[in-house]
């Protein structure tokens, strides 16, 4: 992990500002690529995504873990809206065709009962 590759005075620094961050009562701002640094003193989590900030509650797996729950759910829900556009597409294709398909046969008989009259 990252923190062995730390020199001994910077893990023992790095340590006790993860403990000190734990028990901070204020906001804090932080960024990092850190992410054991990220999973012990994050609480909550903004992600900043396409413009828009959600709200994440826990730490960085936590919201990892949220986040990508969160995606698969949106992926079934647009796979679902897919199917269902196609089916009402299909069903008015038939539909139409069957409109078309009776208003000829009208013609038709009419045309037949002029010629017969």
């Amino acid at each position: 992990a990252v923190s062995d590759e730390r020199p001994v005075s910077t893990q023992s620094t790095w340590g006790w500002l993860q403990e000190y961050l734990q028990s901070y009562e204020k906001i804090l701002l932080t960024v990092s690529h850190d992410r054991e640094y990220l999973n012990t003193v994050c609480t909550d989590i903004i992600h900043l995504d396409r413009r828009k900030l959600s709200y994440y509650k826990g730490n960085f797996d936590q919201f990892i873990k949220t986040r990508d729950e969160l995606r698969r759910s949106q992926a079934v829900q647009y796979e679902k809206q897919q199917n269902m556009i196609k089916h009402n597409e299909e069903f008015i294709r038939k539909f139409k065709a069957k409109k078309k398909k009776y208003r000829l046969r009208g013609r038709s008989s009419e045309t037949a009962k002029a010629h017969r009259g």
